[in-house]
């Protein structure tokens, strides 16, 4: 019988990658995806091994074909046994004389034309952390009765094989790829899936009515999902970290492109770092549930303007918006860090009537090395804002009433039409590194009863402000 030896030779491909990856083996070039692709192929084989079993007593060519097989399978586990990369990948893919490779590919091909089922069914597959692996063997669509296909970690993983739709006892799959020959129609049939789902490739799909026929029930955490005719990318993200994207140049967020879209509902904490080439945030503003953002080393970012805030420029210069907006909504915590060309950062408060709100929950704000900015913005109008951290930027010379969200009129003529709280329940100020500045304007004095300045604040920390000479009116904050 073949099935035990390809049992055994299955389960020493696994062995071998798992004892390579665990010795930080680094292999020749090639040999991971060879032998991955071997395990493939051998997989779909051995399920059909029972019925061949069977049929060989009545058909010679099935009887030809397992002694084919077992000749393969024997050569392939004499060269494992030598545990040398450089070997396997000459003996795996021979370039003068048919290769092991081309030899299963041929034995797999031919298992198709002699009616070979799955008397033993193969129920779950898994394929994860297979990095190289780039195509899944057409053969696949005959395992009828696959309930659980894991694909996990397989970023070079193309399309899936034709006749992924034929496969309709899958109860779990982990990734659907959109390709040329696969569309979100091949999940129609797959009604029987449940938990989670990644689907790619959704710059494919042309319409969405092939997105509203497809139904996936039972689908509760889907990277994308679809259902009632809205498309949601990343459902259930709750957390996401982008580091070390150092060629990102464009990343879009369109929520203001689509009613039918939404994006990343769920998410709390966002953290980007090393983005050297991005020059423009997304619309962060419009992820309805970021409580944690953190922004590091966005070198090429020059300003923060309405497309952070996912709103447009005439909310922000003429303050028309149609229906109340909410930006951020739940931020508790935003850190900006090393961002070495930022010279602009705007909060519209003053530009907008009540019709828009930003941050409105924002408790911890840290501001550190955006060398660059000259002009605080209006962060007094921050409602929530408890701690403020302010350190190293080397261009602000002077902080006045735009750092407070109030205009010249309230701090040089005490012009204000109604009481106003700025920094309203402010605790702790640190301002450290500020080198060039010489100026910080506290107008206790120049106004009436109608502007409180920060009236909770506890502590109070400035430090290296080598040019500022006066400090105004600190006794004044109660």
């Amino acid at each position: 019988m073949a099935a035990p030896v390809v049992s055994m030779v299955l389960n020493q491909l696994g062995t071998f990658l798992r004892e390579e990856i665990h010795k930080e083996v680094i292999m020749v070039l090639g040999v991971k995806e060879e032998i991955e692709k071997l395990e493939l192929t051998l997989t779909a084989i051995q399920a059909v091994l029972h019925d061949a079993d069977k049929k060989q007593v009545q058909d010679q060519r099935v009887k030809v074909w397992l002694e084919r097989l077992k000749e393969v399978v024997y050569e392939i586990d004499d060269i494992l046994d030598n545990w040398n990369t450089k070997i396997i990948q000459s003996k795996i893919r021979n370039q003068n004389s048919p290769g092991i490779r081309e030899k299963l590919d041929s034995i797999d091909r031919d298992k198709n034309n002699y009616g070979l089922a799955s008397g033993m069914p193969t129920e779950t597959l898994k394929l994860n952390g297979c990095r190289d692996l780039r195509e899944l063997p057409a053969s696949m669509r005959n395992m009828i009765s696959l309930r659980h296909l894991e694909i996990y970690n397989t970023e070079r993983l193309r399309f899936l094989p034709e006749g992924i739709e034929r496969l309709t006892s899958l109860r779990s799959l982990s990734k659907f790829i959109v390709s040329e020959g696969r569309n979100l129609g091949d999940l129609k049939g797959l009604n029987l899936i449940q938990g989670s789902i990644e689907i790619s490739g959704l710059r494919r799909v042309e319409s969405m009515n092939e997105a509203k026929e497809v139904q996936l029930a039972n689908i509760e955490d889907a990277t994308t999902s679809i259902g009632r005719g809205q498309l949601i990318a990343f459902p259930s993200l709750v957390e996401l970290e982008l580091q070390g994207m150092s060629e990102l140049e464009e990343w879009v967020l369109p929520f203001e492109r689509s009613d039918t879209l939404q994006i990343m509902p769920r998410l709390q904490k966002l953290e980007i770092e090393t983005a050297y080439n991005l020059e423009v945030l997304p619309a962060l503003g419009r992820l309805e549930s970021l409580e944690e953002l953190y922004i590091s080393s966005l070198i090429s970012v020059k300003r923060i303007g309405p497309e952070f805030f996912g709103i447009s420029e005439d909310v922000i210069n003429r303050g028309i918006c149609s229906e109340k907006l909410v930006v951020f909504p739940n931020l508790i915590h935003l850190k900006l860090n090393e961002m070495s060309k930022l010279k602009e950062w705007v909060l519209p408060f003053e530009r907008s009537d009540d019709t828009l709100q930003i941050m409105p929950r924002l408790r911890k704000l840290t501001i550190g090395r955006a060398y660059k900015l000259k002009v605080l913005p209006a962060l007094g109008r921050l409602e929530s804002l408890e701690e403020l951290t302010i350190r190293e930027l080397d261009s602000v010379k002077r902080i006045g009433p735009e750092f407070f969200g109030i205009s010249d009129d309230v701090i040089n003529r005490g012009i204000c039409r109604e009481k106003l709280v700025v920094f309203p329940n402010l605790i702790q100020l640190e301002l450290n590194g500020m080198w060039k500045l010489k100026e910080w304007v506290l107008p206790f004095e120049r106004s009436d009863d109608t502007l409180q300045i920060m009236p909770r604040l506890r502590k109070l920390t400035i430090g290296r402000a080598y040019k500022l000479k006066v400090l105004s009116a600190l006794g004044r904050l109660e």
